[in-house]
């Protein structure tokens, strides 16, 4: 098939293939290709939810699809051995925890040497900056000309104009290639919780959250990558540097909620000190 590739894998008895997926980029839902087994020759381990972060704390369900297997765990980085607990109910999980288990067939009949490792880290939500007074809608933007392979540092730089944006976006009426924007403000966040971050342009970017790098676009070309990010309620300062090389252009920035989708954020989330004209 056209665009197909083929992987290798290490002739070695240990490796073990459990799915396999394809996806337009890492952050694309996987969508599975078809199913994809090792014949049933040792045992599997599988985690629920998937590895990650989370917030407060967060339960951990291990499952064998072999008939009558035990599971034994442990929580500490070393290897489950037959004399490790034994897997019966849902795993509390309350600080950054690397969970190994391994399933013992009853009759020993299988290769149980097998090993499955996640690590579920704990996020602190990040707290809001002081109240600030006389604040504005929009973000406090400036535009540059010139021709970058980087991204340039902008304080150093004369900007050809100020503005104010009401969203993370591109003004209709910017010079039509060779710009850089830099935008300042603040995001509202609505309640304590755990977001998801997706910023997608052309050229390179970089997204800054609470002073922290959270994002970096490198690449050169049009593509998106997302973060995690735990956010308390309030307003948290945001950043934003872009460049455009070319005639082509695209800046967007889209956020979740818990329990909502990623969508992009609106105009009623961002503010920025009035008079700013940094």
């Amino acid at each position: 098939q056209e665009g197909a590739r083929t992987l290798t894998v290490p002739d070695d008895g240990h490796v073990r293939i459990l799915a396999v997926t394809a996806a337009r980029n890492e952050n694309d839902d996987a969508v599975p290709v078809q199913p994809f087994t090792d014949p049933d020759r040792a045992t599997i381990v599988h985690f629920a939810p998937h590895p990650g972060v989370f917030l407060g704390r967060t339960t951990v369900t291990l499952t064998s699809p072999t008939p009558a297997a035990t599971i034994r765990y442990t929580l500490d980085g070393t290897e489950p051995t037959a004399s490790s607990p034994a897997y019966r109910d849902p795993i509390a999980i309350e600080g950054t925890t690397t969970v190994k288990a391994r399933a013992f067939a009853p009759d020993g009949g299988l290769d149980d040497r097998f090993v499955a490792a996640a690590t579920f880290t704990r996020l602190t939500p990040e707290a809001p900056a002081p109240p600030v007074p006389g604040l504005a809608p929009g973000l406090s933007c400036r535009i540059y000309e010139g021709s970058w392979k980087k991204l340039p540092n902008f304080d150093a730089l004369e900007p050809v104009r100020r503005l104010t944006l009401p969203t993370v976006s591109l003004p209709a009426d910017r010079p039509k290639g060779n710009i850089g924007l830099a935008c300042q403000g603040f995001l509202s966040v609505p309640s304590d919780g755990l977001y998801t971050l997706s910023l997608r342009a052309i050229d390179e970017s970089e997204l800054k959250v609470d002073g922290k790098r959270a994002i970096l676009l490198e690449d050169n070309d049009f593509i998106s990558r997302r973060t995690h990010l735990a956010l308390a309620a309030g307003l948290h300062p945001v950043e934003l540097r872009y460049f455009q090389g070319g005639f082509v252009a695209g800046l967007e920035l889209k956020m979740d909620a818990p329990g909502k989708p990623l969508t992009p954020i609106g105009a009623d989330r961002f503010f920025h000190a009035a008079g700013d004209g940094r």
